[in-house]
């Protein structure tokens, strides 16, 4: 079975980047600011966070709004239940004293 080597021991293929303890990042072109970060072993990589925009406020509400529906839905059906549960007792009760006192009147 052919086995692969270790790769070879040379010059790392990417160059580390080293930024002084003191030094500010700087703005991007588009007035965003700059987050690094490094991965151990070679190379890194570069995270951007921006601040969220119009379509992503819009894909928020939508997702916010389906949550509220489908918790208002499990929570309507959950007191229709219980208020077709509560009627089948209460309708069991009278039928069951209507049914007791039935036999004493006829003695």
């Amino acid at each position: 079975m052919h086995q692969q080597g270790s790769p070879k021991r040379g010059k790392p293929q990417s160059e580390p980047e080293i930024i002084p303890p003191n030094s500010r990042l700087e703005p991007l072109a588009d007035g965003n600011s700059e987050i690094r970060v490094f991965v151990a072993g070679r190379g890194g990589q570069r995270t951007y966070f921006v601040k969220p925009g119009p379509l992503t406020a819009l894909v928020a509400a939508i997702v916010l709004g389906a949550l509220l529906v489908i918790t208002l839905v499990v929570v309507l059906g959950a007191f229709l239940i219980s208020i077709l549960v509560v009627g089948v007792i209460v309708v069991a009760l009278i039928i069951c004293g209507a049914l007791r006192g039935y036999p004493r009147r006829l003695w």
